[in-house]
């Protein structure tokens, strides 16, 4: 980024304010700056610096978060699909898309039967 400034053509330069600083010369204008704008350039850069830090500490911060919790994360995984299966069957249950014979194992459709074991 080159940054803020205020371009004024040739013909408008016996206008320009004292306080102007002249930052580039082009062919049928001038660019310059001031100090408002000197700031507000470093208050944006600077906000990106800031909000890189707040990105970096809150991904350190969910790494570490992960790593306490990684006993847990490894026993629910050994349990996980079991409890998934058992969700699954419970819901097609409730839709009434499957019922369960109480007498059997057997879980039967309209279309298949399948054995749970």
């Amino acid at each position: 980024m080159f940054g803020y400034y205020i371009e004024i053509t040739k013909s408008n330069l016996d206008n320009v304010p004292a306080e102007y600083e002249r930052k580039q010369t082009l062919v049928n204008a001038e660019r310059f700056t001031t100090q408002e704008l000197k700031d507000y350039e470093r208050s944006v850069l600077g906000a990106q610096e800031r909000c890189l830090e707040i990105e970096r500490r809150i991904f350190l911060e969910l790494r570490q978060t992960i790593l306490a919790a990684s006993a847990r994360i490894r026993a629910l995984r050994k349990r996980l699909p079991k409890s998934i299966c058992w969700h699954v069957l419970r819901s097609l249950l409730r839709r009434g898309a499957m019922c369960v014979r109480k007498s059997t194992t057997q879980v039967c459709s309209k279309r298949w039967r399948r054995v749970i074991r």
